[in-house]
C-alpha cells in the first residue's frame, strides 16, 4: 500500500492565521530560517494521523486554536483513493468520498477509548497490524510505529535509531517485533495466537508446579500418604529414598573431607615453596654467602646454570600448586553446596519420617479419618496433575506447529546481507569508512553507531536510507512518504553538504515522495552562486530543479509558520469547516 501526501492547511478561523502547502510526487524541499517553523509543517503532519507524541512541541501554535487538515491519496493494488485527515483540538475526522464520515472526540489522551478506537481504524485503513508485548500480553502497536522507519526527527533522530518517537522501548523485544514486521518476517495473526498458547503454557506450568509443591511440601499430605494402605508402596519408596539420602550426605561428607586435607597439603607445600624461593634468591653465586660456613657461593657456568634452574623449578612449582589450592577450593565449594542441599531435604523428610514412625503404631478413629481425607485430597491433586499434563502437552504440541524460531534465524540473516549490501553502498557514496566489527552490519544488533560529529549525522543517513530501501522491498507493506527534519546539521562544512545532496538526490525512494527540512536565511543565500546555502541552487544542480521547494514564511523571519490568510484560503476554510460541523 502506497500513501502519498497531496497537500496540509492548518488555520486558525478565530486569528485568521494559516499555512497552506501541497506536495509534489517526488523530493520536498522545507526550507526557512532557524526556528522559522520548518520542524513546525514535518510535526504538524505527525498530529495529523492523530499521533499525540509532539504535541508539546507544537504548543505554541496550538494556543492559536487550529485546525489541521491533511488530504492523502492511498493507492492499494489498482485501487486509488483519497482520504482527508482533520484534526480539531480534541475531535478527529476521517473523510473518504462515498463513505461516512468517522467523528472521534477526546483523543488528547493515548489512553482515552476515543484514542483507542482512532488507533484501530487508522491502522485498519492503512493495513497496519502490527502488535507488541506490553505487560506480558500482546497489544496493538501505537500509531507511532506506523510513522517510525519513514521519519526522522530533528531533535534525537540524528543520533538515536528508532528513537524519533518516545517511549517505544517499553516495549518488549520491541527492536525486534518493529524489523521482523517490516521486513516482512513474522505474520501478527499468527503471532498473537501463538502469545495466546505461549501464556497458557505458562499458566498451566504454574498450576503444576503449585499442585507438586502442595503435594510434596505439605508435611500432612505426605504423612498420610505413607500411613494409607493404599501408599504402602509410596511409603516404601520414601523411607528408601530417606535412607539414599542420608548415605549420599556421608559419602559427601566423606569427599568434603578429603579434599579439604588436600587443600591444607597444597597450602603447606606453597608456604614451603615460597621459603624457598627466597632462599635461593639470597644464594645467588659469588654474590651471597653459604648459610652455614659463610663462604661465598661458587661461581662456575654449571653453578650459575644450576642456580638459574632452581629459580625456575620453583617458580613453575608455585604457579601450579596455586592453581591446585584454587581449584581444590572450587570443588570444596561445590561439595558443600551439595550437602547443604541434601541436608535441607533431610530436614524436611525427617519430620515425616519421625511422625510416621510414631503414627503407624498409635492411630485412632479421629486421625485414621484425617489421614482419609488427605488422601482424598492428594488423589484429587493427582488427577488434576494428570489432566493438566495432558493439556499442558496438547499446547505444547499446537506450539510446535508454529514452527517457533525454527527458520527465523536464517530468515533475519538473509534479510540483514540484503541490509548490508545496501548500507555498505550508502556509506561509500557518503565518503565513509565501511565498519569492520559485524555488530555494526547486521541489522538486528544495530543499536547506535561509535562515531561522532557529520561521520555520525552522515551513518545515520546511510542507516535510515538502506533501511527504507529494504522495507520497500516487503511484499504488503504500507509505504508513507520518507520524512527528514533537519538533514543538515548546523556545523557541516560545505563539502560535506554537497556530498548529503547528491545522497538525497542519487538515493531517494523510487516508490513514494521525500520531505526534508534544510536551513536557509534568504537574505543571506540572496546572490550567493556558488554554495549550498542557496537551497534554490541546490536544487538546480543536485535534484535537476525537480524538488519542490517549501518556504516558510518570507524566508527570513523566526516562528513564520502562520500567517494572515489570503482570499484564496477562504474557500479551503470554509470547505473544511463544513466537513467537521457535522452531527
Amino acid at each position: 500500500m502506497l500513501v502519498k501526501f497531496k497537500s496540509l492547511f492548518v488555520f486558525s478561523e478565530k486569528n485568521k492565521k494559516c499555512f497552506y502547502t501541497d506536495f509534489s510526487d517526488g523530493i520536498n524541499i522545507i526550507k526557512g530560517k532557524n526556528t522559522s517553523g520548518k520542524s513546525t509543517l514535518i510535526q504538524s503532519i505527525i498530529y495529523c494521523f492523530g499521533i499525540n507524541d509532539s504535541n508539546d512541541k507544537l504548543q505554541e501554535i496550538l494556543d492559536e486554536d487550529l485546525v489541521f487538515r491533511l488530504d492523502l491519496e492511498k493507492k492499494n493494488d489498482n485501487a486509488v483513493s483519497d482520504i482527508t485527515l482533520i484534526r480539531d483540538g480534541q475531535s478527529y475526522f476521517i473523510l473518504e468520498p462515498g463513505k461516512s464520515t468517522f467523528r472521534f472526540d477526546g483523543i488528547g489522551s493515548d489512553n482515552s477509548n476515543e484514542h483507542i478506537k482512532l488507533k484501530e481504524k487508522l491502522s485498519s485503513i492503512f493495513g497496519f497490524k502490527l502488535a507488541l508485548e506490553s505487560k506480558e500480553d500482546l497489544k496493538p502497536a501505537p500509531l507511532e510505529v506506523m510513522l517510525l522507519p519513514y521519519y526522522v526527527s530533528q531533535s534525537v533522530g540524528w543520533v538515536y535509531l528508532r528513537e524519533s518517537f518516545s517511549g517505544l522501548n517499553y516495549y518488549k523485544n520491541f527492536k525486534f517485533d518493529y524489523l521482523d514486521y517490516y521486513l516482512g518476517i513474522t505474520s501478527d495473526i499468527d503471532r498473537i495466537e501463538l502469545h495466546k498458547l505461549l501464556r497458557t503454557k505458562s499458566e498451566l506450568v504454574r498450576e503444576i508446579e503449585f499442585l507438586e509443591k502442595m503435594k510434596n511440601n505439605d508435611e500432612k499430605l505426605q504423612l498420610s500418604q505413607l500411613l494409607d494402605e493404599e501408599f504402602r508402596g509410596e511409603a516404601s519408596k520414601y523411607l528408601s529414598e530417606y535412607s539414599q539420602l542420608r548415605e549420599s550426605l556421608v559419602k559427601e561428607e566423606t569427599h568434603h573431607v578429603h579434599l579439604c586435607n588436600k587443600k591444607s597439603l597444597a597450602t603447606n607445600r606453597k608456604v614451603v615453596l615460597n621459603r624457598v624461593r627466597r632462599n635461593i634468591l639470597h644464594q645467588r653465586p659469588e654474590i651471597d654467602s653459604c648459610p652455614v660456613c659463610s663462604q661465598l657461593l661458587p661461581n662456575s657456568l654449571e653453578d650459575v646454570y644450576v642456580h638459574q634452574q632452581d629459580i625456575n623449578d620453583t617458580e613453575s612449582e608455585i604457579v601450579s600448586v596455586k592453581a591446585e589450592i584454587v581449584d581444590l577450593q572450587s570443588k570444596i565449594n561445590s561439595v558443600n553446596n551439595k550437602i547443604d542441599k541434601i541436608s535441607d531435604i533431610l530436614e524436611d523428610k525427617y519430620s515425616v519420617v519421625m511422625n510416621y514412625q510414631s503414627s503407624s503404631s498409635n492411630v485412632s478413629f479421629d486421625t485414621w479419618l484425617d489421614h482419609k481425607s488427605n488422601v482424598k485430597l492428594i488423589g484429587n491433586i493427582n488427577n488434576s496433575l494428570s489432566d493438566k499434563a495432558v493439556e499442558l502437552k496438547e499446547i505444547i504440541r499446537e506450539i510446535e506447529g508454529f514452527g517457533v524460531d525454527k527458520d527465523i534465524d536464517s530468515v533475519r540473516s538473509a534479510k540483514e546481507q540484503l541490509f548490508w549490501s545496501y548500507f555498505k553502498d550508502c556509506l561509500s557514496d557518503l565518503n565513509l569508512a565501511n565498519f569492520e566489527e559485524s555488530r555494526y552490519k547486521q541489522l538486528y544488533k544495530i543499536n547506535s553507531f561509535p562515531r561522532q560529529g557529520v561521520e555520525l549525522h552522515k551513518t545515520v543517513i546511510a542507516y535510515h536510507f538502506a533501511l527504507n530501501k529494504l522495507i520497500s522491498k516487503t511484499q504488503g507493506i504500507h509505504r508513507f512518504p520518507f520524512i527528514l527534519d533537519a538533514v543538515m546539521k548546523e556545523d557541516i562544512e560545505e563539502e560535506n553538504r554537497k556530498t548529503i545532496f547528491l545522497f538525497l538526490n542519487d538515493h531517494a525512494p523510487s516508490d513514494t515522495q521525500m520531505i526534508f527540512s534544510v536551513s536557509e536565511s534568504l537574505s543571506h543565500s540572496k546572490g550567493d552562486d556558488k554554495t549550498t546555502n542557496n537551497i534554490e541552487l541546490v536544487n538546480e544542480i543536485y535534484f535537476s530543479g525537480k524538488g519542490k521547494i517549501i518556504q516558510i514564511g518570507d524566508g527570513d523571519s523566526e516562528r513564520s509558520f502562520l500567517n494572515e490568510c489570503g482570499e484564496d484560503h477562504e474557500q479551503l476554510i470554509q470547505s473544511t469547516l463544513d466537513m467537521i460541523n457535522i452531527a
